[in-house]
């Protein structure tokens, strides 16, 4: 997938890519610039609408209420904000994916010569093989790197949605495991 050719065909599109901490800022940085408020570590139990729709007051568990005119509900993939509004359990779709995410200095990789093309030429690069594959890309301006890599979900249901990884059983995964590149610019 050529992204520059894409943009050709289709004037006004884009694709970046950025860290998801940058994004965060972003939004932090313009609810504040309007006036915003974010309250952090709530768990919000209720969203009352008013009756003329304008606005909607956030529930919390400890029985505090904040009425505003937008409500977002950044409390990742097992909100129960989504359920509340729905009025009906709306649980997350299982991929049976596990993803072991990795952020690596682009200034350590430029030592190492069949790294640094990475560094150099940036672009989304995927590899694509049997039960695995992996995807990278450079980000925050070449400072870091982003690689992903996929293999099949092993993680009992009861643990937490987030676990911290093994880098020996990463390797073992991936140990003489061969996947075709697919490099996009």
């Amino acid at each position: 997938m050529d992204f520059h050719e894409s943009e050709a065909k289709f004037p006004g599109t884009w694709y970046k890519d950025f860290h998801r901490a940058n994004l965060q800022k972003c939004l932090v940085n313009r609810v504040l610039e309007l006036g915003g408020t974010i309250t952090c570590n709530s768990r919000v139990v209720d969203i009352v609408v008013s009756e003329d729709g304008t606005t909607a007051t956030a529930v919390t568990a400890d029985g505090r209420r904040e009425t505003a005119d937008l409500i977002i509900g950044a409390d990742r993939v097992f909100s129960k904000l989504t359920e509340i509004l729905y009025g009906r359990p709306d649980p997350p779709t299982k991929t049976g994916d596990l993803a072991y995410r990795l952020l690596l200095s682009t200034k350590e990789m430029l030592k190492d010569p069949e790294l640094a093309e990475f560094v150099k030429e940036p672009q989304v690069n995927y590899w694509l093989g049997p039960d695995a594959h992996a995807v990278n890309y450079v980000l925050r301006g070449g400072e870091l790197f982003n690689m992903v890599l996929i293999v099949p979900d092993d993680i009992p249901e009861e643990s937490k949605p987030t676990v911290e990884g093994n880098v020996e059983e990463m390797r073992s995964l991936f140990k003489g495991w061969v996947g075709s590149t697919v490099r996009t610019s």
